[in-house]
């Protein structure tokens, strides 16, 4: 073979050009991967923040509801000791 035959240096320039297009390959899908597990950790946090959200929301929420218990029992406690001191 002559080392200057121009199906060799064809074969060689296609070879390195697909070589160098599967290492640029690669190296996308690297940076997809970390990328995709980086919003993968994101989204777990917010739904972590979502859910302590929620929870907290729910207290808030019976917090009111038992405040809202005790003062109708002050205000009727008022109103008889109201009553008292009127008579």
């Amino acid at each position: 073979m002559d080392p200057r035959d121009p199906n060799k240096f064809v074969a060689d320039k296609v070879a390195r050009f697909m070589i160098n297009k599967f290492k640029q390959m690669e190296q996308k899908a690297q940076k997809l991967e970390a990328k995709n597990k980086m919003l993968a950790e994101q989204i777990a946090k917010q739904e972590d923040q979502l859910k302590q959200k929620k929870t907290s929301e729910e207290l808030k929420q019976i917090d009111l509801n038992q405040l809202l218990i005790q003062n109708k029992k002050l205000v009727k406690e008022i109103d008889s000791k109201n009553k008292l001191v009127k008579e």
